[in-house]
């Protein structure tokens, strides 16, 4: 499967959803037609994903989903970058942001429109797997290390290339190896008197 989710958080009606996302996944971003279906899929998750952690939201509030970060880009056919200068970029990034605000994470990995190479092939299998690579090793190796980040409330998924067509230029094929970090933000209800949480732009951590 392209999609991991964590257990306990969200007992059986979410772990349905979670599976169903799960098996639409393999038919939908199946062979060449991750770039085509990409969006599609992504708005799915999305939904998902907010019913999911609206069950576990405080009365008179508001989930909302937010781009934090993009990680990248990744080199060419590879799933690692240097982490110490990005997992300082993203505790930056996390400041504004009060830990008991973010209810929850999704993780996007993407690669850029182009075949492996026959080489990076036989690691990976195939661009679906090498974005669930990128995006399991910045789970891993730059969010387990923010103070505010909680991986059993943390979704994996992978993403098609935002590029595509015949011809692309190489810097957009680069800008289509990245991993998307997007956090589930809960904040007051205007009417509450807490006012709504003000976002942030997103940033973007080489």
């Amino acid at each position: 499967f392209f999609l991991e989710v964590a257990g306990p958080p969200f007992r059986r009606t979410g772990a349905g959803l979670a599976l169903i996302a799960a098996g639409l996944s393999l038919s939908i971003l199946g062979g060449s037609k991750i770039e085509l279906a990409a969006g599609k899929f992504e708005n799915l998750i999305g939904k998902l994903e907010v019913s999911l952690f609206a069950q576990r939201s405080a009365p008179q509030s508001k989930i909302s989903l937010t781009r934090l970060a993009t990680v990248g880009p990744f080199p060419d056919g590879d799933h690692q970058l240097d982490a110490a200068p990005i997992v300082e970029c993203l505790r930056m990034g996390l400041q504004p942001f009060p830990g008991s605000a973010i209810v929850g994470w999704q993780i996007v990995g993407r690669v850029d429109k182009r075949g492996l190479r026959p080489d990076r092939a036989a690691i990976y299998g195939s661009n679906q797997a090498l974005a669930m690579a990128r995006a399991v090793w910045v789970r891993d190796h730059l969010l387990a290390k923010q103070d505010s980040f909680d991986p059993a409330s943390a979704i994996v998924s992978v993403g098609g290339a935002q590029n595509s067509g015949r011809q692309v230029a190489d810097g957009n094929l680069q800008s289509d190896r990245v991993v998307d970090i997007h956090v589930f933000l809960q904040s007051a209800e205007p009417h509450s008197g807490a006012g709504v949480l003000q976002l942030p732009k997103a940033i973007i951590c080489p």
